[in-house]
């Protein structure tokens, strides 16, 4: 998937969360970079076939999507469903001591699960 689509897709999200609480929040950036953090790992095993990914050339190009078992690769280990995880659990820990950690937190889960959910990765 274009890295436009997943920055696309975290701002619609944002947008949404917006509409609902009427404030803007830091928790929203948050979740809006965490949607295009996993791609990231790209650069650790850059092909110049990337330069075309980052921008679809039409609008609607690559937008399909399909599931996928993505085997673990030491260069793609952003994507990898431990990472929301990690940020989700200690969110559920700091929900009654600390909120706003706790949301900033939860925002990075979501973001990133958003990520892998349009990756159509799987395991």
């Amino acid at each position: 998937m274009f890295l436009f689509w997943h920055l696309l897709s975290g701002v619609s999200l944002v947008v949404l969360l917006q509409i609902k609480y009427h404030k803007p929040t830091r928790e929203s950036l948050v979740l809006v970079v965490a949607a295009v953090i996993p791609d990231f790992d790209h650069v650790f095993a850059w092909d110049p076939k990337y330069w075309m990914r980052i921008l679809p050339l039409q609008f609607w190009q690559s937008i399909a999507w399909n599931l996928r078992v993505m085997p673990m690769q030491l260069n793609l280990i952003a994507h990898d469903w431990m990472w929301p995880l990690v940020f989700f659990v200690p969110s559920l820990a700091l929900w009654r001591v600390n909120r706003p950690a706790a949301l900033i937190l939860l925002m990075l889960a979501v973001g990133w699960s958003l990520h892998l959910v349009l990756d159509g990765v799987i395991c």
